[in-house]
């Protein structure tokens, strides 16, 4: 599927604008380190939930065997992002196209693109503004994808793909492994 191109400046942003944003990106090239990046420019904080191997009982807070396990969990975890409806708060769904089908039907109220139908685990987020990050299934990165995004969930988000020029990636991969020389010396090869 193609996407609109945008660069990491473009991504940042448009993450000014508190839409729901979902990006796209060969794995490596800083679509969570642009959200983790934003968010330390702004003074906010990033609420990441990776994904990958996520039982939707841990995303959704639906009490599973041991009583309100998971709902008990996420209101702990989350106590402050909750009592102050997600404002301050960017939550970062990454790996989002390694979930499996369950978890992300967990995600519909959750990312819902009126703010005011957000709920998590029963808690009103509509504040939070609400980011996912995924690698390109096209195949080219090696990545094994659990499942393509639903089309009722990716029209909830304004979709894109993060491309970086070939001095962008070398100035990201500079600053991401400065302290491997091992790793920083081959950077330009």
């Amino acid at each position: 599927m193609e996407y609109v191109k945008i660069t990491p400046s473009q991504f940042k942003k448009g993450l000014e604008s508190k839409k729901n944003m979902l990006v796209f990106g060969k794995s490596g090239i800083g679509k969570t380190a642009t959200v983790y990046e934003y968010a330390e420019e702004n003074g906010l904080t990033v609420v990441d939930y990776d994904l990958a191997g996520r039982l939707p009982e841990e995303v959704a807070g639906i009490p599973a065997v041991t009583k309100d396990f998971y709902r008990r969990t996420l209101d702990q975890d989350l106590e402050e992002m909750f009592a102050k409806k997600g404002e301050g708060f960017i939550l970062l769904f990454d790996e989002v196209n390694q979930g499996s089908p369950d978890t992300l039907n967990t995600l519909y109220r959750i990312t819902h693109p009126n703010p005011t139908m957000r709920k998590w685990a029963g808690h009103d987020i509509s504040k939070c503004q609400i980011v996912a990050c995924g690698n390109l299934s096209d195949g080219t990165d090696g990545t094994v994808y659990l499942t393509d995004l639903p089309t009722p969930l990716l029209n909830r988000f304004f979709v894109f793909q993060l491309t970086t020029s070939n001095k962008e990636t070398t100035a990201y991969l500079k600053a991401k492994y400065k302290n491997i020389p091992q790793v920083a010396k081959y950077i330009k090869v």
